[in-house]
């Protein structure tokens, strides 16, 4: 698995980056192929997929002929361990297996954007999970023969690294595959061809304007994650209960915040023509709105749950009450700080739609800069420890939604979010969900652990209470038809209709 941690690394950076969900690939081609008639959207797509196709293969054979160097270079320590010169070499066939998945990165990222353009959202939404499932049958698969086998400790280690780089290309190559098939049920050629100069295509230098800022942009967020593991490597446990907090709040934000996104960018892009900007205002409002009922919901749940769920997901053997608290008190810092960081990519998408990559990419780079001041302050200075470190982000992400907001207010001559009377309710809604969802815990809690184990209480007063919670802030909305909860159905019509 250690071979796997470092041979993952640079394959899993361009899966994130150019084909992730809301990455520099999809959301360029989104907001170029919204604008476009299918015919002209072809020819683009088609000029699009040749450029970055060659750009790419070339991209996958350097990783390949030189996968030893960057295997020594992510991981130099291998040379010197007593068991380092097996885990190196198992990386090395394992980063060789996975070189294809720069190419097929590219392409899935081109797939999402086509599809989010032409309105089909569920598989973009659901094809990442394909990865994990080629992973796991992979394993089971070497599990289910090796068991059977009298092969020695090293021979099983490098079969089983080769069955986790065999599952990780697969999984790319199922993502595209199954991506390819509903571009051609609806008529959309993903593997149409043309040995034509891209350069010509007068679309391409548009696609280019978002996509080439746009992964700058992703590569800077990277930057602002090593930044914060560097300052966490002081403080005892900090890397991995970051790591943990982030899993469990980025899980369900994930959730929450992927169909708003997949769906906002093509409605944001559709409506860029100086005669429809009154219309665009009022659907950015909208989405800003609606994804503050999204975060704000979710904050009021997991803020009152945040150690009871800590407990129940990993306080086992070492990880103690001492690491749940720690966990837990990051937990609720991350999730706070959700708001700010769903309404940041919103108003990101909004300039992508108008082909303007360069001003996100601009606060980026100054983000970037201010977390590593803020995370020296608030860590080395100020003695915050782990905290520092969420509340550095939470603060650069808050700045970087204001001053996204403020320049897109002069962008769109005559916007002005109404914030007072939403803002008034959804936190009412809010206070109200947290302490309806403490409540029913405890007692649900206390109810159940009469006559069932304390694991199987917790886990269905975990799930009970967050029924309730979401329930409870959602009811009131819905029941005085707010303009919120009105505009995110309108969403899923326009989503079940297509």
């Amino acid at each position: 698995m250690n071979a796997f941690n470092y041979a993952s690394i640079v394959p899993g950076f361009f899966l994130t980056m150019l084909g992730g969900i809301n990455g520099p690939f999809h959301s360029a081609m989104t907001a170029a192929l919204s604008k476009r008639r299918k015919e002209d959207g072809q020819k683009l797509l088609t000029s699009v997929s040749l450029l970055s196709g060659l750009a790419c293969t070339g991209f996958s054979i350097l990783i390949f002929l030189n996968a030893g160097l960057l295997i020594d270079t992510l991981a130099p320590g291998l040379l010197v361990a007593a068991d380092g010169i097996l885990t190196r070499r198992i990386a090395i066939i394992q980063l060789k297996m996975m070189a294809p998945c720069a190419l097929l990165a590219a392409l899935i990222g081109l797939g999402f954007g086509t599809l989010s353009a032409n309105g089909i959202f569920g598989i973009p939404s659901l094809s990442p999970a394909l990865s994990s499932i080629s992973i796991l049958a992979a394993v089971a698969l070497h599990v289910s023969i090796f068991s059977h086998l009298n092969a020695t400790p090293a021979q099983q280690a490098l079969a089983g690294g080769i069955s986790l780089a065999i599952g990780s290309t697969c999984g790319a190559f199922l993502q595209w595959g199954v991506q390819v098939f509903a571009q051609q049920k609806v008529g959309i050629h993903g593997l149409h061809l043309s040995w034509i100069n891209p350069f010509k295509e007068t679309g391409i230098y548009e696609v280019l304007a978002v996509m080439v800022p746009a992964a700058l942009n992703s590569g800077m967020t990277q930057v602002a994650t090593f930044t914060d593991l560097h300052f966490a490597s002081y403080i005892p446990g900090a890397a991995a209960a970051l790591g943990y907090a982030n899993l469990l709040v980025m899980a369900p934000l994930g959730i929450l915040s992927s169909p708003v996104l997949l769906s906002l960018l093509p409605i944001y892009s559709r409506l860029t023509r100086d005669e429809q900007r009154p219309a665009l205002r009022d659907c950015v409002q909208q989405g800003l709105l609606l994804s503050m009922a999204l975060t704000l919901s979710l904050t009021a749940v997991m803020i009152p749950l945040a150690r009871p769920t800590v407990r129940f997901a990993f306080q086992r053997r070492t990880f103690d009450a001492s690491a749940t608290s720690m966990v837990s008190s990051l937990l609720t810092c991350y999730v706070s700080g959700s708001t700010f960081y769903l309404m940041r990519d919103v108003l990101v998408q909004v300039f992508y739609a108008l082909g303007d990559g360069r001003t996100p990419l601009y606060i980026t780079l100054a983000g970037v800069v201010a977390n590593g001041i803020f995370d020296w302050l608030l860590v080395r200075c100020s003695g915050f420890g782990a905290a520092g470190l969420v509340i550095a982000t939470m603060t650069v992400n808050f700045a970087s939604a204001g001053l996204l907001l403020s320049i897109l207010s002069k962008r769109l001559e005559g916007f002005r979010m109404a914030w007072h009377p939403p803002l008034l309710v959804l936190m009412g809604c809010g206070i109200y969900t947290a302490v309806v969802t403490e409540a029913a815990y405890d007692q649900i809690f206390l109810l159940l652990s009469s006559f069932i184990n304390s694991g199987m209480s917790n886990f269905l007063a975990l799930g009970l209470a967050t029924s309730f919670g979401f329930a409870s802030f959602f009811a009131p909305l819905l029941l005085f038809r707010s303009s919120e909860i009105s505009w995110a159905m309108q969403l899923l019509q326009m989503k079940s209709k297509t």
